[in-house]
Formats: structure tokens, C-alpha cells, sequence
């Protein structure tokens, strides 16, 4: 059985504002058993666990696997993590659909460049389809 645990540590492109947090990288676990992922990475500010402790708990689990006994974590980061790294996956899984713009900032600055943000989107193309969104261009007053 191939059983591994691995630390990762990634800086951000930019710094991000999270619950009064500056966060400027994400750092979390990638847990690998029998050659299926999964990731383990506490989000601070919103994880009620620490990455210290989903750390040792996924050492714990893995080395309960290691014995042939059945992993049972308790910490939701790592529960995600092992139920994705022992999840029977489809061999064939879909096309992946196109990403959501994230619209990051204050609102008067996003307000004033709204009409830029919309013609960005109209490019986007359907999946399957040669032709555009539909986009609506709105306003909406941030008070």
C-alpha cells in the first residue's frame, strides 16, 4: 500500500484580505494513498483547526491505514483530505467547465469598472457552443 503525506507552502500572487487576516501564501498537506490525492489545508481565520494539528492527525491516520486498520479522522480539513485520497474517482470525468471571474475589491473601484468587467465576459465562449454569453450589463448602488 502507498501511503505519503507531503507540506506545501505557496505564496500568493496577491495578498489576500480574509476575516481581517492579510494572507500572502496558503500552506497546506497533500495526502496520497494507493496513488489517489487528496488536500488537507485549514484556511485560518475560517478552520477551527490549525495546520499543526491536522498534521499530526493525518500522521495518526495514515499510520492506523498503515496497520490495516480503518482511518476514522475527526478534524473536517482532514476528513476532506482522506475522503478525496480514497474516493473511487471516474475513469472519464467531463471537460471542466470554464472558471468564474472573482471580483476582488472595493466597491466603488469595481463600480467604476464594471462596464470593462462585463466586456471581458462577453468574450467567454459556452462549452460546446461557438457562440458568446449572453451578458446583461446592471448597476447596482453599494449604500
Amino acid at each position: 500500500m502507498q501511503l505519503a503525506l507531503y507540506r506545501y507552502s505557496l505564496p500568493l500572487r496577491q495578498p489576500l484580505m480574509f476575516k481581517g487576516q492579510r494572507l500572502v501564501g496558503r500552506e497546506g498537506l497533500l495526502v496520497t494513498i494507493n496513488g489517489q490525492w487528496g488536500e488537507i489545508a485549514p484556511l485560518p481565520g475560517f478552520s477551527m483547526e490549525t495546520l499543526a494539528e491536522v498534521e499530526a492527525e493525518s500522521l495518526a491516520c495514515l499510520a492506523a491505514i498503515k496497520r490495516g486498520e480503518k482511518a476514522t479522522p475527526t478534524l473536517p480539513s482532514v476528513q476532506f483530505g482522506f475522503d478525496c485520497a480514497q474516493r473511487s474517482w471516474p475513469a472519464n470525468l467531463p471537460a471542466p467547465l470554464l472558471p468564474y471571474p472573482l471580483l476582488q475589491g472595493a466597491p466603488a473601484a469595481l463600480l467604476a469598472n464594471l462596464d470593462n468587467i462585463v466586456t471581458d465576459w462577453g468574450r467567454c465562449r459556452r462549452p460546446g457552443s461557438s457562440s458568446r454569453w449572453h451578458v446583461t450589463p446592471w448597476r447596482r448602488s453599494w449604500r
